[in-house]
């Protein structure tokens, strides 16, 4: 087996409740679900009043565990 992170290091996306849980805990990229359904409420809004759409970025942040650190 591959040792973590002694000979690779690992990274998940969405910061579940588990990564934590994990041997090593898991090293994620945590979405802003809540700015995100917020950003997709308020878009469908102003798309049902005719207004015109745009393009929105809501940066991801890194959360550090020992699965990415040797």
């Amino acid at each position: 087996g591959v040792k973590i992170p002694e000979q690779t290091q690992l990274v998940g996306y969405d910061d579940s409740a588990s990564a934590p849980c994990f041997f090593p805990p898991l090293t994620t990229v945590r979405q802003d679900c809540p700015a995100i359904g917020q950003l997709a409420v308020n878009e469908l809004t102003e798309l049902f009043e005719d207004m015109p759409t745009r393009d929105v970025v809501i940066k991801p942040s890194l959360v550090v565990r020992a699965s990415s650190i040797s």
